[in-house]
Order: C-alpha cells, then sequence, then structure tokens
C-alpha cells in the first residue's frame, strides 16, 4: 500500500496504485510499476531469480507474463485403503502464483 503523500524531492516518485497481485508481491499486468524503475537499482534477478527487465519494474519482483510456477507433488505411498491418511507434500518455485488451491473430490 503506497502512501498518502510523497517525498517533497526525488525523481521517479508515484502515488498511483502498484496494483499488486493478492500475494502484495507481484504485479499484475496492468500495474504502473512495469517498466517504472530504474536500471541503475535493479541488478542481478529478483526475488524470483528472473532477470530485470530494461527498464526494471518497480518492487521486488520483475513480471513476466509467461512466468509460470513449477509445481512437484508427493505422496507417502501411490496407494492406500479408504480412510486411512495419506501425507502430501508440495514445492512450489518460480513463477507468479498468488495462490495455490488444493482440491480433493
Amino acid at each position: 500500500m503506497l502512501h498518502d503523500t510523497l517525498p517533497a524531492n526525488g525523481v521517479g516518485n508515484t502515488s498511483l496504485d502498484p496494483q499488486l497481485q493478492p500475494d502484495l508481491v507481484h504485479l499484475t499486468a496492468t500495474s504502473p510499476c512495469r517498466g517504472a524503475g530504474c536500471p541503475a537499482y535493479a541488478t542481478g534477478v529478483d526475488l524470483d531469480g528472473h532477470p530485470w527487465l530494461d527498464p526494471p519494474s518497480i518492487g521486488c519482483v520483475e513480471y513476466y507474463a509467461d512466468a509460470l510456477p513449477t509445481l512437484a507433488l508427493q505422496a507417502d505411498y501411490t496407494n492406500v485403503l479408504v480412510g486411512d491418511p495419506l501425507n502430501f507434500q508440495a514445492t512450489v518455485s518460480g513463477g507468479q502464483a498468488a495462490s495455490l488451491l488444493w482440491n480433493f473430490w
């Protein structure tokens, strides 16, 4: 969330809504922060491990429309009896997923 007031001086300040995804880290496709950063302050990679674009986005991660997360799902067993407990473990990496929903029918 942006503050209501901006510093009295400085270049590149904005009062526009950054339009973040629900995770409050990733930008949406329509964010005014996309491509609005200064290349001098965006070196290396962002928090997702992606390279910064030129010009970079304002924030801690760059916007990549095709950056889908990788999901690895592991279970204790491949076959179980009805009613027996089964543990699952998921590892999500990369991408710009705002949430993860598990649904079992």
